[in-house]
C-alpha cells in the first residue's frame, strides 16, 4: 500500500495514531523463518534497532542478534557460536529471513498498522521491501459502525456491528465495498460516516 525510503520513517508512521493525531500506537516486531530465529527482546534507540534472537540449526541454539540502521536500511549481525553459520547460506542473493512491525493505538484502540516482511539481503548487508501492507481504523457513531481498511492502492470498508475492533472474534459485517482512497479528517468522526455514508449510496 505505502512505501517509505527508510525503516526510521516506517517505524515513525507505525507510531502515528490518524485518530489521536499523536504517537499514540504501540509498535511490536516479530521475525521469520519461526523455525530458525525466536525474538527475545528489542531495543530502539534514535535511528538504531537492535533484535535480539535464539538461532536454532541441526539442533544447536546460538544467540543472534540483528543491528539494524534505519536510516540507510543497512544491517549488521553476531552470532555466538561461529561455527555453525556454515551450515546455512548467509550469502544467496535472495533473503532467508524478514522482520515485520505491527501497531495499534492503546489509547483510542481505532487504528492499526500491519507492515511489510522487511526481508534481510545477507549478500549486501541491506533490507529491502519496507512499506505498510495494511492500515485499519475503526469509525463509530450511536448508530453507524465502520471498519476503514487500506491495503494496495484500494480503501475498504465494512460494516461493523461495534465501534472498536474485539481480539477474539470478527467485527466485519459482510463483504466490504472496495473504492478508490479518500483522504478523511479523522478529528471529525461524525463527519467521516457522513461522507463515508454518502460513498456507500452511490456505489
Amino acid at each position: 500500500m505505502k512505501l517509505f525510503n527508510n525503516i526510521q520513517n516506517l517505524w515513525e508512521y507505525c507510531q502515528f495514531c490518524t485518530v489521536c493525531q499523536d504517537n499514540t500506537r504501540e509498535v511490536s516486531i516479530s521475525i521469520a523463518p519461526d523455525k530458525v530465529f525466536e525474538l527475545i527482546s528489542y531495543e530502539k534507540k534514535d535511528q538504531f534497532l537492535i533484535l535480539h534472537c535464539t538461532y536454532f540449526v541441526n539442533n544447536q541454539k546460538s544467540i543472534f542478534n540483528y543491528m539494524v540502521d534505519c536510516l540507510d536500511n543497512s544491517f549488521q549481525f553476531q552470532i555466538l557460536h561461529t561455527e555453525i553459520i556454515s551450515e546455512v547460506n548467509l550469502t544467496s542473493d535472495r533473503y532467508t529471513s524478514c522482520f515485520w512491525f505491527q501497531s495499534e493505538c492503546k489509547k483510542c484502540n481505532q487504528t492499526y498498522v500491519n507492515g511489510n516482511d522487511l526481508e534481510f539481503h545477507f549478500n549486501t548487508s541491506l533490507i529491502s521491501n519496507i512499506g505498510v501492507e495494511r492500515e485499519g481504523i475503526f469509525i463509530s457513531s450511536e448508530e453507524h459502525h465502520y471498519h476503514i481498511v487500506y491495503s494496495e492502492d484500494v480503501m475498504t470498508i465494512y460494516k461493523t456491528r461495534a465501534w472498536a475492533p474485539d481480539e477474539e472474534d470478527d467485527m466485519d459485517q459482510g463483504p466490504g465495498i472496495d473504492l478508490p482512497v479518500v483522504a478523511f479528517d479523522f478529528s471529525n468522526q461524525q463527519k467521516v460516516i457522513n461522507r463515508i455514508q454518502t460513498l456507500l449510496v452511490f456505489n
